[in-house]
């Protein structure tokens, strides 16, 4: 995804002085909804936290309850668990397909959208159009942090006592230094998540 936002034809010089902002695509502003959430779902992520496919339809819509509209997409990995999540979400959600121009909308649950096989270029214009994301750290923190965009990090450590949680703390301010990022350490426990997440979106 990364490469999508690089021109091949053009050497990028030590000071960055001629990054490529590459153009946003027309229908983006046609399909997607007015003041949302961008959430990418992991499911190894998800998985390691034991989350059941009824609760993360739980926390989609938590996620509009908070701003009013979600759209969410999933792994890029074309393996038999992402492509099962990929169907759960086609089958489950409204969905809006930015590189054959389709919104499908479903009676419910409504105001959450699905972006079917999204591309790197689009992802990166969609967090730029975003309230916030929400995201496990990587890409998106960083893409957010380009654009100035709020974005709230999720990590799923195994903690077993307060200096396993010291200890990422300093991991994760020596990572993300000068990003301002807000974020959450998850667990199996889905209503002490919501209860987390709550307090910064």
């Amino acid at each position: 995804m990364q490469e999508q936002l690089l021109d091949p034809n053009v050497k990028i010089d030590k000071n960055y002085s001629n990054l490529h902002i590459p153009e946003i695509n027309v229908n983006i502003s046609k399909l997607l909804p007015k003041n949302f959430i961008f959430f990418q779902f992991r499911y190894k992520f998800f998985n390691e936290l034991k989350w059941s496919k009824d609760e993360i339809i739980l926390f989609l819509k938590f996620l509009k309850k908070t701003k009013g509209n979600v759209v969410f997409c999933s792994d890029i990995e074309n393996n038999k668990i992402s492509n099962e999540y990929k169907k759960f979400f086609l089958d489950n959600f409204s969905y809006i397909d930015l590189n054959k121009n389709i919104l499908d909308n479903k009676e419910s649950p409504k105001n959450v959208f699905y972006l079917k096989d999204l591309s790197g270029i689009d992802m990166f214009h969609i967090i730029k159009n975003s309230l916030i994301s929400i995201a496990k750290e990587g890409i998106i923190s960083h893409i957010s942090y380009f654009h100035k965009k709020r974005c709230h990090n999720l990590f799923n450590f195994k903690i077993t006592n307060k200096e396993d949680v010291r200890h990422q703390r300093i991991g994760y301010s020596e990572w993300c230094k000068g990003m301002k990022n807000s974020f959450s350490f998850l667990d199996s426990d889905f209503n002490k998540t919501i209860r987390k997440i709550s307090k910064f979106i």
